[in-house]
């Protein structure tokens, strides 16, 4: 797959007039999903219109390289999601339904030329992709396909209703190998995983379930549970009064332990950062006194010990370094950012802790995704939002 120069198009008179038009505003693109290479050097992103403005959807991966504008990695003529960097920074996982539009499937592309190869011939609603720390495999979340009997019921006999959280398919923990394209379902019964983390050995695998499948679920008591990748019994971790999110596996003192995004009901509604350790115990909140919200929870590579989160305070929403077992924050952006606007997206970080990745807007300024040193200065890499500069 080789990547394509990009073009800016001359602004047209209604392009650069005052005045905006649903249109524009219906067909404009918007970057999400930021995610930096393990050197700290590329980001990869992806690009969408927010409307629909053909009759499928379309989205295209984006990528930079050590801070010039942004170019195209994928087409962008189906939908292509989730890129996700190997660990060794050679390869980018992503989703995509180029195969065929009513479903989806994983690919690797080589980051350095070459076309995507699909991954094996597992097919569905996928989620979560996620690379194991030795680069060996994949986890991704599934949801379960429809039966015989309901594919025949929609597509011979027409009768195909949407009726919304009604007969919810569940979704399943896989793991593919990456070399064989082998798939394993690791999840069943009437179990619907939301979110899982792999543990830094690659030996486990941390998902938050529930029983139900529907959105109301998220607002009901949830489990951490911890599953052995190669079989074996599976262990519950710790309940919340309400599904916790994010999960990330860190070791503190030679201990490993979870952390999470979750609040302790109506005792502790606000969203914070709580951590458990991996072999079951007592769940702690590690920023009981702060007044933020916590968003988003990710790890800080080559540090064990340390979690990177975005946090709303106020109107703001921030990122912040803060050790694993205390809730000291550091401040990560820019100093041009603090207070200022918020992180749409994001973050994410190098391989050495020291650069990230993000998505950054205000009232008057479109979403761009930016690189920085954690702490030092920022480089647009993104461009989407150039039509629209000062006339929002």
């Amino acid at each position: 797959m080789t990547a394509t120069a990009a073009t800016v198009e001359p602004q047209t008179e209604a392009a650069t007039s005052a005045e905006l038009s649903p249109e524009e505003l219906a067909d404009r693109e918007r970057v999400g999903d930021p995610q930096i290479s393990p050197d700290g050097r590329a980001v990869a992103f992806t690009v969408a219109p927010y409307g629909k403005k053909e009759e499928h959807g379309q989205q295209a991966i984006w990528w930079s390289r050590d801070g010039l504008p942004a170019v195209k990695f994928t087409s962008g003529n189906h939908v292509d999601a989730a890129p996700r960097w190997s660990p060794d920074g050679k390869t980018l996982a992503f989703i995509s339904n180029r195969k065929d539009k009513e479903t989806s499937h994983l690919y690797l592309a080589p980051v350095n030329g070459g076309e995507a190869q699909r991954l094996g011939d597992l097919e569905g609603e996928f989620s979560d992709l996620r690379w194991s720390p030795d680069g060996t495999r994949l986890a991704v979340l599934r949801r379960d396909q429809d039966s015989e009997a309901e594919k025949k019921r929609k597509e011979e006999e027409k009768d195909d209703p949407v009726i919304y959280e009604v007969d919810a398919k569940r979704t399943r923990l896989w793991v593919v190998d990456v070399a064989t394209g082998k798939a394993r379902c690791l999840t069943h019964g009437e179990r619907h995983v939301w979110e899982v983390a792999w543990s830094m050995d690659g030996e486990r695998l941390v998902v938050v379930l529930t029983d139900e499948a529907v959105i109301n679920a998220l607002f009901a008591p949830a489990s951490l549970w911890v599953l052995p990748v190669g079989g074996g019994r599976t262990k519950r971790v710790a309940e919340f009064p309400m599904a916790p999110s994010s999960p990330v596996v860190r070791a503190v003192d030679g201990q490993l332990i979870i952390a999470v995004v979750a609040n302790d009901g109506r005792d502790d509604p606000s969203p914070s950062v709580w951590a458990v350790p991996l072999d079951g115990g007592d769940k702690r909140n590690l920023l009981p006194d702060h007044e933020g919200v916590v968003n988003t929870l990710v790890p800080v590579p080559g540090h064990d010990d340390k979690l990177a989160a975005l946090i709303v305070e106020r109107t703001h929403g921030g990122v912040y370094v803060l050790p694993a077992d205390c809730g000291d924050l550091m401040p990560a952006l820019p100093e041009r950012f603090r207070g200022k606007g918020s992180v749409i997206d994001g973050p994410s970080l190098s391989a050495d802790g020291k650069r990230l990745a993000f998505i950054w807007g205000d009232g008057v300024t479109p979403e761009e995704v930016y690189v920085a040193d954690v702490g030092g200065e920022a480089t647009a890499v993104s461009d989407v939002g150039k039509p629209f500069r000062d006339r929002l």
